[in-house]
């Protein structure tokens, strides 16, 4: 009986360890997702700061 015990928590400890390590590599992937997301607008803020700069010279 303790050996059937002791094999259905093994049995859940990995199923818990499964969904755990594939919850990581989705947050994973959203940081990179993110991070892409952060590369993008700083990219268009320059670009923004730029145009502002020009306008400002010109006045």
């Amino acid at each position: 009986m303790l050996e059937l015990i002791i094999v259905i928590l093994l049995v859940y400890v990995s199923y818990k360890l499964k969904q755990q390590e594939k919850l990581m590599r989705e947050q994973n992937s959203l940081i990179e997702s993110f991070q892409e997301i952060q590369t993008h607008c700083r990219e268009h803020i320059k670009r923004l700061e730029k145009k502002f700069d020009e306008l400002t010279k010109k006045e």
